[in-house]
């Protein structure tokens, strides 16, 4: 059996795929449309791989040519972001730039999940931009969620504020 033929065979029963080489790991995440194969960059640690994955492609040629040291399938890890709930979004650079995508989507930091999409590419969040006025997908890899801490010291504030007491930040 090939190397490619394993990896796309490992990728029907599971969404990661994990191969380790001379230059390090990459990860796999799904089977385009004309065949190549989804990945990460190298990098020399796996969760590293996570930032850029599904950014590389990898075709039927050149997997059969890595001389693969090691196989690893990686379980998903269900995600626990919900709609309606706030989150932070990391640097979109690491996305690439899509035709259609606005500045304000490119300059969008923070929002609430409208909708979850999970299909053959990943998990994708739809997030609200600041007026609710619309929304754009964005890659789970990019979504960390707003801590519930911060939430709950956001709404003490705003109850002291309403109360007529002053806050100062340092």
């Amino acid at each position: 059996m090939t190397n490619y033929e394993k990896i796309k065979l490992a990728l029907d029963k599971t969404k990661l795929v994990a191969i380790r080489n001379k230059n390090g790991w990459t990860v796999f995440n799904y089977v385009s449309p004309n065949g190549d194969i989804r990945g990460s960059f190298w990098w020399s640690d796996i969760e590293d791989c996570y930032v850029s994955l599904g950014i590389n492609h990898f075709s039927e040629k050149e997997l059969n040519k890595i001389d693969i040291q090691e196989i690893k399938i990686i379980p998903i890890k269900p995600r626990v972001l919900k709609v309606g709930q706030k989150v932070n979004i990391l640097d979109c650079s690491i996305i690439g730039d899509y035709e259609g995508w606005e500045d304000e989507h490119k300059e969008l930091k923070s929002g609430e999940i409208e909708s979850v999409c999970d299909n053959s590419g990943g998990v994708y969040y739809g997030i609200y931009n600041k007026d609710k006025s619309d929304w754009w997908f964005f890659p789970a890899y990019v979504i960390t969620p707003i801590e519930i801490e911060e939430d709950a010291t956001t709404q003490a504030i705003e109850m002291l504020k309403s109360k007529g007491f002053k806050i100062i930040k340092e």
